[in-house]
């Protein structure tokens, strides 16, 4: 995943966690990413659904948010926190793999 610089965890935190609703908007698209990540990863749905709805969208937000993510897990010393994240990311990104070589024919 992409590393941010500190300077933009510092955007984040003044444009985000400092405003109630912006902080409450991320918050559920964090626990909407979580429990799609616990429904693939129990197998509960199928990862080419997953890969349909969100894709490409998803791993850029991954990818965007990776060192945000990862800073709060440090910060509670959670490291569990965000799993089910990290899972749909790695997931996707093999799934992103095969839908490309498929379109590369």
């Amino acid at each position: 995943m992409l590393q941010w610089e500190w300077a933009d965890l510092e955007d984040y935190v003044e444009n985000i966690i400092s405003d109630y609703e912006k902080s409450l908007s991320a918050t559920e698209v964090i626990w909407y990413f979580e429990g799609v990540g616990e429904l693939l990863k129990e197998g509960l749905i199928e990862p080419q659904i997953v890969y349909t709805m969100l894709g490409d969208r998803f791993i850029t937000w991954a990818e965007k948010y990776e060192t945000i993510l990862r800073t709060v897990r440090d910060v509670y010393e959670a490291p569990e926190r965000y799993r089910n994240i990290e899972y749909l990311y790695e997931e996707m990104k093999k799934r992103q793999q095969t839908v490309r070589k498929l379109y590369q024919k």
